[in-house]
Order: structure tokens, then C-alpha cells, then sequence
């Protein structure tokens, strides 16, 4: 590797350092060079308010003391690629870009529609804040609104000093039974430990993701104005996650997340340290986590099954054991109670069943239909 040569640099007035540059790894000699790698850093939107922002949306001061740190040594890491061979050379990669762009913190978004680029192995994910969310009729609502521009972003970073710290691979496997508040923490505290890189992380979600399987959006007849995207939901949203929050995490990216029938577990064999799946596969295991959270149990006490998805149920009832079974009811609903006379009973009195009536209602069905 004979040298970085510095690209497309647009200087700042009056300044050495550069907003926008683009960094390339090449070996050889000046007569025959072999491009290895690409990397380009900005500085743009990180003057001292930019980092006030990011300050208050992510948990960065935990790692970094602000005040040893000049205002112009932040940077974003925008885009990084290098040749599979020299990954390993990724810790003196990001070490030469910081000394050549004078900077003392990288950081690195990954964004939910984007790649998860291997980089991140190098670098410190940081948890994400949980915000204040004030009615839009109080004061400074609107601007306050402006400080998460950039919401849904996982966000790395990393310091000279934290790049001569070893970070360690932890090859075991994990599985985690269920898609509660308490699974989903579970494996936050492991994809935030600085220097652990869990690399086999699977959760068991049958009844799909909290927060990406409510995709289904009524027709434009009895569109729901509960949701901001027209979304109908007939469970409680988690009270612990957010959508925002699990993009935060990127756990799609870093996790592998089984939803459907098939993955749930019927069986486990300690001994073998392995469970059986529904679709009667059988999944090994170093550690096992059973986190399965609140179960409607709604079903069992009508005699259907413990998940109340027996083909023996009647048509036209529903029993709210996950999204999938959310999904259904949507559905029906959507194809069924618009011009005509159907009536809708909802059995029992926790949070769900209020949150059933309050989207009946949104999606426009007659309340004098609907019986709690």
C-alpha cells in the first residue's frame, strides 16, 4: 500500500482542512497502481450545532470527552469499500484517513434502505436517546422536531484512541424464542457492549417483526388516520420500542429475524442443546433465551388451540395472537363492514381491546355496530 491520495477536496475559505474528501488506497508503483480501497468523509451538517444535535439523539458522550475534541475534527464517514482481501487492514484505513483529514471522531450512519457495510466491525455503535415528544401545541414543538432530521439512522463512530483497543468476536450461538420488549432488550445489551461483536444472533419471531410486519394499509374507503402511514393496527404498540428506535438499532442488519409458522418451538432438548421447529427443523443452540413476552390466551379458553390458528375456528373470528393474526382481521374488516350491516364484538378489557375500538373507529365503521 503505498499511499493515500486525496481526491475531489473541496476546501473550506480560509481553511487546510477539507468539507468534502474523497480518500483511495492504492498499491504499486506510480507506473502500475492497483486501486484496493475507496473512502470519502464530509464534514458537512457537523459545526458545533450539528454535534449538539447528535449529542442529543445519540448516547455518544459515554465514549468521547467533547472537550479534548475541536470542533472541526468530526467527520462522516459517507461511503467505504475495500478489497476482501485486505479487510484486515480496515483499523490502519480509517487510522491514515483521520490523521490526512485532521480528524479526531468518524462516525458512520447506516440507514434502513442502505447496505450494512462490514466497517461497523471496527467501529462503536451508539444507543440511541429516547426523546421527549412534545404536543404540537406547546412551545418550541415545531423546532424542537428539527434536532431528529436524521431520525432512523444507526450511527457508529470511532476515536484514534478507541482504534488501538482489540474488539473481540463472539462466534456463539445465540437464540432468542419470541419478538418481546424483553427479547428485543436482550439483544440491544449485546449489539452495545463496545468491545463484543456477537456475529450469530437469531430471533424466533412467529408471529413476525413488532414493528415491519404491520404493513397492511385498509383501502382508500376506510383509510385509518391512526397511523401516519394509513397503517391499521388492532394490537398496542411495544412500550419500550419504537419503529424509529428498532431503525436506530439496526437490528435487521446485525440480527437474523425468522418470522412465520414455521419457526416456532414446540420442543427443546437440552441435553442436545437444540430446539424443535414447527416446520420440523431443529435448531442448535450455545445459548437460549426464552423471552416470548405477553401471550393472548383468549384462545385456549374458547377451546381453539393455544395459538388460535385451528382450522376448526369460525369464519369471521379472530383472535389477536400476533400481527399475522392483526393482518387477518384488517382485512376482513376492510372487505367486509363497508356498506353493510355486520356487527363487531370485542371480548375482554385490556389495552388491545381498546386499540381495536379506536381503529374500528378510524376506519370509519359505524359505532352503533361495535360492541366492547
Amino acid at each position: 500500500m503505498s499511499a493515500f491520495l486525496a481526491a475531489n477536496a473541496e476546501l473550506e475559505t480560509g481553511s487546510s482542512n477539507p468539507v468534502n474528501a474523497t480518500y483511495l488506497l492504492v498499491a504499486g508503483s506510480k507506473e502500475d497502481e492497483t486501486l484496493l480501497g475507496v473512502a470519502a468523509v464530509t464534514r458537512s451538517n457537523l459545526d458545533k450545532d450539528g454535534v449538539e444535535r447528535m449529542k442529543s439523539s445519540y448516547d455518544v458522550e459515554n465514549y468521547v470527552q467533547f472537550r479534548y475534541h475541536d470542533e472541526s475534527g468530526h467527520a462522516f464517514l459517507t461511503d467505504y469499500a475495500i478489497n476482501p482481501n485486505f479487510s484486515r487492514c480496515t483499523k490502519f484505513v480509517l487510522l491514515e484517513v483521520m490523521r490526512q483529514s485532521g480528524l479526531s471522531c468518524l462516525y458512520y450512519r447506516t440507514f434502513p434502505s442502505s447496505e450494512f457495510a462490514p466497517i461497523h466491525y471496527e467501529m462503536i455503535q451508539l444507543r440511541p436517546r429516547q426523546k421527549p415528544e412534545p404536543r404540537a401545541a406547546s412551545f418550541g414543538a415545531e423546532s424542537y422536531g428539527d434536532l431528529d432530521e436524521r431520525a432512523g439512522h444507526c450511527l457508529h463512530f470511532i476515536t484514534r484512541h478507541l482504534l488501538s483497543e482489540p474488539k473481540i468476536s463472539n462466534n456463539s450461538r445465540i437464540v432468542v424464542v419470541g419478538a418481546s420488549d424483553c427479547a428485543l432488550s436482550f439483544v440491544e445489551s449485546l449489539l452495545l457492549v463496545p468491545y463484543l461483536h456477537f456475529t450469530n444472533i437469531t430471533v424466533l419471531a412467529p408471529g413476525g417483526h413488532p414493528q415491519r410486519s404491520r404493513s397492511y394499509k385498509p383501502s382508500s374507503r376506510m383509510r385509518c388516520m391512526c397511523d401516519a402511514d394509513g397503517s391499521a393496527r388492532f394490537k398496542s404498540l411495544s412500550s419500550s420500542y419504537a419503529a424509529e428506535d428498532v431503525e436506530k438499532l439496526a437490528f435487521s442488519s446485525r440480527v437474523k429475524i425468522l418470522t412465520g409458522a414455521g419457526v416456532r418451538m414446540v420442543d427443546l432438548d437440552r441435553e442436545s442443546k437444540a430446539i424443535l421447529l414447527a416446520d420440523d427443523s431443529i435448531m442448535p443452540y450455545d445459548y437460549l433465551i426464552v423471552a416470548a413476552g405477553r401471550q393472548e390466551a383468549s384462545a385456549r379458553k374458547f377451546g381453539y388451540g393455544v395459538n388460535g390458528t385451528d382450522e376448526q375456528i369460525p369464519s369471521g373470528l379472530f383472535f389477536l395472537t400476533d400481527y399475522g393474526a392483526e393482518r387477518m382481521l384488517a382485512e376482513h374488516v376492510d372487505s367486509t363492514f363497508w356498506g353493510s350491516d355486520s356487527t363487531c364484538v370485542i371480548f375482554g378489557a385490556s389495552l388491545d381491546a381498546f386499540v381495536a375500538v379506536q381503529t374500528l373507529l378510524a376506519m370509519q365503521v359505524d359505532p352503533s355496530v361495535s360492541l366492547l
